[in-house]
């Protein structure tokens, strides 16, 4: 089986893992014709998070999605990995995002739910999940909202670089002729967004060129819009095919521990792709090949039976010990955790208070063996 091709929906990619744990750790798997590994149990996948000589996290991402975005913090190595880091992402710290005016966020929620509220049914994939967080991303860069279907088209492009190259190398670059007069505008008149604060970022003498900050805006638009729709769809999905809505409305309270459980329940990155070190190793009992393809397995850790009891099942008031991994512990954890967080809770606070008891129509389990989510969520309204 050839993971790259593998849909794998719900409980039936849980049990294939569960099966390829009790044997071992790490699996050899094929994944686009190419033999590499999978990591499966929950210490396995968080030793490997922090063992940067025999994982490297920056050299699978020289091949995907560099040539396509350019150079950015995940695909440089130490001591420039830190540097560029600091210098791109503080817009999404804990403490910025936790003093960031999200009131227009709400207001967004509300607007997407304007357009199908009064039908009787809607996908609430392609309605809501798939259209909030490239529209919270581009207000948060400051581009126009009018654009917004272009830009979706340029990030959607960039990502499919697996299946088309062309499409994505043409995306790219119509996307940094979009943003070049963006950029020297925001250079000489500064506005509250953060391609402006790209343009002021300054670090030990070394500031972000043009190139550096539209690389950024590359990678930025299409993935951190992408793994929190992944994330919205698998949230919304566990919540309603557990019958939770009527609780979560009547006990606000438990809605942050319902994002984290769904976290665990269906990891949106559920494989996520490094390559092996320059050398063979041995690790978990096995002998890793050089400068293979190995796959953390942050889903098949989350549902490992020795760490979480009855894994496969979705516990609302779950006590997430260990901690989770979902956002990948390490120098390369993802910088925009804390505003996935705070945008999946106020879209949910959003649609418990309009949507009053939804019901799927359809059972559409998540599916995908790297990134993973519901095709569609399609609900009866009334």
């Amino acid at each position: 089986m050839d993971l790259f091709q593998a849909q794998l929906p719900g409980q039936t990619f849980h049990d294939l893992l569960r099966s390829w744990r009790t044997k071992s750790p790490v699996q050899e798997i094929t994944f686009m014709g190419q033999d590499g590994y999978m990591l499966l149990s929950y210490n396995a996948v968080k030793d490997a998070f922090q063992d940067n000589e025999n994982f490297p996290p920056h050299t699978v991402y020289t091949f995907n999605p560099e040539p396509q975005v350019g150079k950015t913090f995940i695909s440089i190595p130490d001591p420039e990995h830190a540097l560029y880091r600091q210098l791109t992402m503080p817009a999404f710290k804990l403490k910025a995002i936790a003093n960031y005016d999200t009131d227009w966020v709400e207001q967004l929620c509300h607007e997407l739910i304007d357009r199908f509220i009064d039908e009787d049914n809607v996908d609430l994939q392609s309605a809501f999940s798939f259209r909030l967080p490239i529209l919270v991303i581009i207000r948060m860069l400051g581009l126009p909202r009018e654009d917004e279907q272009q830009l979706h088209e340029w990030g959607a492009g960039i990502l499919a670089y697996q299946n088309s190259h062309e499409l994505a190398q043409q995306c790219g670059e119509a996307l940094a002729n979009y943003l070049e007069p963006v950029i020297e505008q925001r250079r000489q008149q500064p506005q509250n967004d953060i391609i402006t604060e790209l343009t002021q970022a300054e670090l030990q003498g070394t500031t972000l060129s043009n190139q550096d900050i539209i690389s950024h805006v590359r990678l930025l638009l299409p993935t951190g819009a992408e793994t929190t729709y992944l994330a919205l769809g698998n949230l919304f999905y566990a919540i309603l095919k557990n019958n939770l809505w009527q609780t979560l409305q009547q006990n606000p309270e438990l809605i942050d521990s319902a994002i984290e459980e769904s976290f665990r329940y269906e990891t949106p990155v559920f494989s996520l792709p490094r390559m092996t070190g320059t050398r063979d190793f041995e690790f978990y009992g096995k002998t890793l090949k050089a400068n293979r393809l190995c796959f953390f397995g942050i889903g098949s850790a989350h549902h490992d039976e020795t760490v979480y009891d009855d894994p496969d099942t979705f516990i609302l008031e779950r006590e997430q010990k260990p901690p989770l991994l979902t956002f990948g512990p390490g120098i390369k954890n993802c910088p925009g955790m804390h505003l996935a967080r705070k945008e999946l809770k106020i879209a949910l606070q959003a649609l418990l208070q309009r949507l009053d008891n939804p019901q799927l129509l359809s059972d559409t389990p998540s599916e995908g063996s790297v990134l993973r989510t519901p095709p569609a969520l399609h609900i009866k309204l009334r």
